[in-house]
C-alpha cells in the first residue's frame, strides 16, 4: 500500500506528464502497444499497402453485392479479417528465421555491405521475428500465440461469413415472397 506522501507525489507527477505534444509524437505513441498487428486498431500497418486492402475489399463487394447497410458492414469486417490473416504466414516465417538465426549463430542480423536482395530480406525477416518474440519469450511461445490469434481470426471470419450468407439468403427469400401476386377473381354479381 502506498503511503500518503507517495500518493501525493504520484498526483503531482501525473499533472506534469501531459504525454506527447506534437502531431508526430502523438502518432508514434498511439502505436506503443502494437506487437504484431493481428489485433491492431489500425487496419493497414507499416510495410503494407492500402491499395492491396482496397483491391481485396472491392473484390468482396463485387462477389457478394451487398444490398443493405448490414451486408456492407459484414463485408467490411470480412475484408479486415482476411487482410489480417494474410499477415500470419509472413509473421510465422519471421519467427522461424529469427529462431534459425539464433540457433545457427552463423549469421548476424545486422546489414552487410554488398549483400544481395535475398540476404537483405532474410535479415529483415530475422529482425522482425526477433521483435515478435521479444515480449513472448521463446520461438515456441511466439508461434503458439500466433496460432491462437490465427484461430481467433478464422473463427471470426467463419461466423461473419455465415451471418452474411444467412442475411443474403433471408433477403432473397423475402424478395420472392414480396413478388408473388395472387389473382383474386371478382365477385360473381359485380358485373
Amino acid at each position: 500500500m502506498a503511503s500518503s506522501k507517495q500518493l501525493q507525489a504520484n498526483r503531482v507527477n501525473a499533472r506534469k506528464s501531459t504525454g506527447p505534444r506534437t502531431r508526430v509524437g502523438k502518432a508514434r505513441s498511439r502505436l506503443n502497444s502494437r506487437k504484431h498487428g493481428l489485433t491492431a486498431k489500425t487496419l493497414i500497418i507499416v510495410g503494407e499497402n492500402a491499395e492491396d486492402f482496397e483491391e481485396l475489399r472491392s473484390a468482396l463487394i463485387e462477389q457478394y453485392d451487398p444490398q443493405s447497410t448490414l451486408e456492407f458492414e459484414l463485408l467490411e469486417r470480412l475484408a479486415g479479417i482476411l487482410f489480417r490473416l494474410r499477415r500470419v504466414p509472413f509473421f510465422e516465417r519471421a519467427i522461424l528465421d529469427a529462431y534459425q538465426s539464433t540457433v545457427s549463430r552463423c549469421h548476424d542480423a545486422t546489414p552487410v555491405e554488398d549483400e544481395d536482395e535475398d540476404e537483405a530480406d532474410w535479415r529483415a525477416s530475422v529482425n522482425f521475428g526477433n521483435a515478435l518474440t521479444y515480449g513472448g519469450g521463446t520461438c515456441q511461445d511466439a508461434l503458439e500465440k500466433l496460432g491462437r490469434h490465427e484461430t481467433t481470426l478464422m473463427n471470426a471470419f467463419t461466423k461473419t461469413l455465415q451471418l452474411l450468407h444467412l442475411l443474403q439468403e433471408n433477403c432473397a427469400q423475402s424478395e420472392v415472397e414480396d413478388v408473388v401476386i395472387e389473382v383474386i377473381p371478382p365477385p360473381a354479381n359485380a358485373a
